[in-house]
């Protein structure tokens, strides 16, 4: 399958609170970055029409993480352009930030989907109970399905209990790989006491230090980097704003976990 966009098998997902004229405006802002950044990428071919998409500004989605109120100056704090090319078994996106924006603290952990009748084990804890406004997986599983993480987020990955091999299912967090194209960026990452920077480049603004200690990694043109199930990380656009692609496994953003109280990452 390719698609540009953020339609889900006929469910159209909300990612933002701007109204029209604001989220187009964010389109446009992120398209000129794109444009700017000379992505060689400029049409998608569907090898099952034989046909190619023209990638435009509207196929941009806008994330907010419900944070800005509608007000478009908050949404440039914090926020993304993304653009999805294809999300199967893998996933490939370019992904745009402005300058100054925050793609604020996020994880890709691993999750048990457990049917009804079920009790979540010991360890676990409800998805509910870690991600606020969370709705499940709804084009994937029924919605009486529960959704359980570990209890201890520093664990990368989890086997399935005993007591529920042969009927829970396992989806394991994105493992993914950013590609700096354009622009300036700063990625972060928690470490421990000692390892984290002290005169950074671009520091991280207040509203989003939920990390008691970071490191910072300047990005800079043809940089690589990989990132494991379960790694939080945070990134901060540069002068000029940034533009960099995702190649990751499939990507579930309903699953994504988040440290600031207030994200929700869609509807």
């Amino acid at each position: 399958m390719i698609f540009i966009g953020f339609i889900k098998l006929g469910i159209i997902m909300k990612s933002n609170e701007l109204n029209e004229e604001n989220e187009l405006k964010a389109q446009l802002e992120y398209w000129e970055l794109f444009q700017r950044s000379g992505y060689k990428a400029k049409r998608v071919l569907d090898v099952n029409t034989g046909r190619y998409r023209e990638i435009i500004y509207k196929y941009i989605e806008i994330v907010d993480y419900f944070l800005s109120g509608g007000d478009y100056e908050k949404f440039k704090r914090t926020g993304v352009g993304l653009i999805t090319f294809v999300n199967e078994d893998e996933c490939r996106k370019v992904l745009m930030t402005l300058e100054g924006q925050v793609l604020t603290w996020h994880s890709h952990v691993s999750v048990l989907v457990i049917p009804p009748g079920y009790d979540i084990p010991e360890g676990f804890i409800d998805m509910n109970e870690k991600a606020k406004g969370f709705v499940g997986l709804k084009d994937e599983f029924p919605s009486d399905y529960m959704y359980a993480i570990l209890k201890t987020t520093g664990i990368k990955d989890f086997t399935v209990p005993d007591e529920l091999k042969g009927v829970a299912v396992k989806i394991k967090g994105k493992e993914e790989a950013f590609r700096f194209h354009y622009g300036s960026a700063s990625l972060w990452i928690p470490c421990r006491e000692g390892e984290h920077t002290i005169n950074p480049v671009r520091p991280i603004p207040d509203e989003h230090n939920q990390v008691k200690f970071a490191r910072e990694y300047v990005f800079k043109f043809g940089d690589i980097v990989h990132l494991p199930t379960n790694t939080f990380h945070l990134i901060v656009g540069g002068t000029g704003g940034a533009v960099y692609t995702e190649a990751s496994t499939r990507s579930r953003d309903e699953l994504d976990l988040y440290l600031h109280p207030g994200i929700k990452r869609m509807v």
